[in-house]
């Protein structure tokens, strides 16, 4: 009996002390975790919200001067264009740490064909101050995405007087 009970307490002690021992091994485990990196997250968001339609949110990854011209593009081909999946492939660092260069595979699909293609793009991104901007982005293999082959930066209407012969002004009788 004497040894049965010498068991049951070791049991007890042994369950009651096991919290103690697990809780601050479980702190440290996640205290160890690394930290969420800041080009990582940039480049999940701006993905993130492309596929899911959310273009306002997504153009804050943008530079200034791109944000008008990706809202104009993205709300026509958001008529037609899904996109199914997304996975960063690679990232890859400059020397200086300050511009990468990430490589994405998309699914994707326009609904007025139902085809589903895979397209890999490269994003070219830069840091500004505590931010990561996409700063480009081109085609790697595959089909061709809309929105990227087509997504250059608007240039200036051309001038409508550019290519006229010059001309002497009219002369007087």
């Amino acid at each position: 009996m004497r040894g049965s009970l010498v068991k049951m307490s070791a049991r007890r002690l042994w369950g009651s002390l096991l919290p103690v021992f697990l809780l601050p091994m479980a702190v440290l485990a996640c205290s160890a975790a690394p930290k969420p990196e800041p080009l990582f997250n940039a480049v999940e968001g701006y993905n993130q919200n492309l596929r899911w339609q959310r273009f306002q949110d997504a153009s804050s990854f943008l530079p200034v001067a791109r944000r008008d011209h990706f809202l104009d593009r993205t709300d026509q081909l958001s008529k037609d264009l899904r996109i199914h999946h997304y996975q960063v492939v690679r990232l890859r660092y400059s020397d200086g740490g300050d511009r990468a260069r990430v490589h994405v595979k998309y699914t994707w699909y326009r609904e007025s064909e139902g085809v589903v293609r895979e397209s890999h793009v490269v994003q070219n991104w830069s840091q500004e101050g505590n931010f990561w901007l996409l700063t480009d982005e081109s085609m790697l293999r595959g089909p061709p995405m809309p929105g990227i082959t087509d997504e250059e930066a608007p240039t200036a209407p051309p001038d409508p007087t550019q290519d006229l012969p010059e001309t002497s002004p009219p002369q007087g009788p």
